[in-house]
């Protein structure tokens, strides 16, 4: 199993942070601290996990949000949480109807 991210990874994971972020990928590294430099809180790093699972097929649990503290930390997860480790959720459908 790969442990580095390529440049082209890290370039889709920080585009995938600016997504969630609403912010240009320039301003973003590696090295950015979410809280300290990204001004990212617990509702940011929800959007943040959401873009990058929808960006590399993964399932990052929302309580790991916690002890990620840079961006290079979520290069971590998502080598730690691939996309052959992702748990099957059920499927709920709705026809919008109240009948």
């Amino acid at each position: 199993m790969k442990t580095e991210f390529d440049a082209g990874e890290m370039n889709r994971l920080i585009r995938a942070v600016a997504r969630g972020l609403d912010l240009d990928p320039t301003e973003i590294t590696p090295e950015s601290r979410f809280a300290e430099d990204l001004l990212a809180d617990s509702f940011d790093m929800a959007m943040i996990l959401a873009e990058v699972d929808e960006a590399f097929g993964t399932a990052i649990p929302s309580e790991e949000a916690e002890v990620i503290r840079t961006v290079g930390d979520l290069a971590a997860e998502v080598r730690a949480y691939p996309a052959s480790r992702r748990k099957a959720r059920p499927v709920r459908w709705s026809s919008g109807s109240t009948h």
